[in-house]
């Protein structure tokens, strides 16, 4: 199975790179959270979350007192989870030919699943596919709070988490693993890197201030470079091609419109 992503032809030069003597695709995650917010005001995930949440205190009849689907997922004035300060940064993949969103030249890179599966085994990263089925991820939720519901302490002032809480684990994956039924047909799978605020690269983009990571992905996980509009653009191509071989790549076997 083939897994396809989006890079600008900036981003894609960039990316190309040599480390211990190997060639590597540094390839650019972005903050999840941060992605996520930016878009929704609760992201969808953490919407159902709340849901499963509700659900499960009407059904164990919970006093007003004591229940906690009206706590906060994020702390104050920030895109950031309760809890331990980890950022998941984020790549998106995806199982078909999506059309290209945004301004520019772009590339297509198509990567063998089963080396990317490797890669990520051995760099203890994650690789999953996101999920579509509202009911059947509210079903789970309340499974799982039936564990996780009293690990939880929650005041007008405070929230806490017992030290075996898995709580923060489920607030996380409602954010980056749950997605609306009608993006179904996308089929998105998301590589999930955590890192430390002090460990994140931060660089000022369109107007805000923005924290980003890269991982080294091995070469040979990258099976070709689609650029179709590649005919438009003969100054580009012709000095991507050279860009390719002076970093140890081969065009004639990656890139679109040379591959034998």
């Amino acid at each position: 199975m083939y897994l396809y992503t989006h890079l600008t032809l900036h981003d894609f030069i960039d990316a190309l790179q040599t480390s211990g003597g190997q060639r590597v695709l540094s390839l650019p995650l972005e903050d999840g959270l941060i992605a996520v917010c930016r878009r929704e005001a609760e992201p969808y995930g953490l919407s159902l979350f709340r849901q499963a949440m509700r659900e499960y205190e009407a059904e164990h009849h919970l006093l007003t007192a004591e229940r906690k689907s009206s706590m906060p997922f994020f702390r104050q004035h920030q895109w950031r989870l309760v809890g331990p300060e980890w950022i998941p940064f984020v790549a998106s993949f995806f199982e078909s030919r999506l059309p290209f969103e945004g301004d520019g030249p772009m590339v297509r890179l198509v990567f063998d699943y089963e080396a990317l599966t490797d890669y990520c085994i051995g760099e203890n990263i994650s690789l999953f596919r996101c999920k579509y089925d509202a009911a059947q991820a509210v079903t789970g939720w309340k499974k799982a709070l039936a564990a996780e519901y009293g690990k939880v302490f929650f005041d007008e002032e405070h929230t806490g988490f017992a030290p075996d809480s898995r709580f923060v684990s489920l607030l996380l994956q409602a954010v980056l693993e749950v997605r609306p039924s009608e993006e179904a047909e996308r089929k998105e799978w998301r590589m999930v890197a955590f890192r430390s605020p002090e460990e994140a690269e931060y660089a000022w983009q369109s107007g805000t201030l923005r924290p980003s990571t890269h991982l080294s992905l091995p070469a040979d996980c990258l099976m070709r470079v689609e650029w179709p509009d590649y005919v438009h653009y003969p100054e580009l191509y012709t000095a991507l091609i050279g860009c390719m071989k002076q970093k140890g790549f081969v065009p004639e076997r990656l890139l679109e419109g040379l591959i034998e």
